[in-house]
């Protein structure tokens, strides 16, 4: 499942530098490999010695030894994330845990989901961000096991909330600064810290792709 995230340009440099660095290691396995089967004489055996070389390195990418893929990077983060929420699924009566349902068709779709700090998706590329440096969306492919569990739970665990900003906006609009309130509905500002309050309960997809980058740029991938 294709996902899209706002990052800040320094994480984008940090996850761009450990895919970099998994790049070289490849390379460096690899590069003494090639160069000895560079040497075999026989056309036929060359072709042979690849063959292994591209099976064994295939495995070793199976086994999780090799790192070709940022998002293979990014998704045990992602699993951690919600592992850590307990964002298992939902409990019913007796206690059990089953998965979530799938998200209603109404609240599907592209665009920044409830809770977004900018609804009106002002953050684009090159915009200002918050903590002073620039954004820019960068896509995030997950697993459909993964991703779909990402976005149930980011959607039940917080519909209730989603319901209350839908009431909000059903009243006063969806703008984030509110610059052409109909007349006498303006908020009152214990309104607004209402809405702002209820944004900040509500975790999105893009807090928990973030979350998850934030933790693969602090723990890099550890090799023996």
């Amino acid at each position: 499942m294709q996902f899209g995230v706002y990052l800040t340009a320094d994480q984008r440099k940090k996850l761009a530098a450990l895919m970099a660095a998994e790049r070289a290691r490849i390379r460096r396995w690899k590069q003494p490999r090639q160069k000895r089967i560079a040497k075999i004489e026989t056309p036929a055996d060359r072709t042979l010695a690849r063959g292994k070389l591209k099976r064994d390195f295939n495995a070793a990418v199976a086994a999780g030894k090799f790192i070709t893929k940022r998002d293979v990077l990014i998704e045990p983060a992602v699993v951690a994330q919600l592992d850590a929420r307990g964002w298992f699924g939902e409990v019913d009566d007796d206690g059990v845990i089953n998965p979530y349902p799938e998200v209603p068709e109404e609240h599907r779709g592209p665009g920044r989901r409830y809770g977004s700090t900018d609804i009106e998706q002002r953050y684009r590329k090159g915009d200002p961000y918050p903590g002073g440096s620039t954004t820019r969306r960068v896509g995030v492919v997950l697993s459909d096991e993964v991703g779909q569990r990402l976005e149930r739970a980011c959607y039940h665990e917080h519909k209730h909330l989603v319901a209350q900003l839908e009431a909000f906006y059903g009243v006063y609009g969806d703008s984030p600064v509110l610059p052409d309130p109909r007349p006498g509905e303006e908020p009152s500002e214990l309104a607004k810290r209402y809405r702002d309050e209820l944004r900040s309960e509500i975790t999105t997809t893009g807090d928990i792709l973030r979350a998850a980058i934030d933790h693969v740029i602090a723990n890099p991938p550890q090799h023996g």
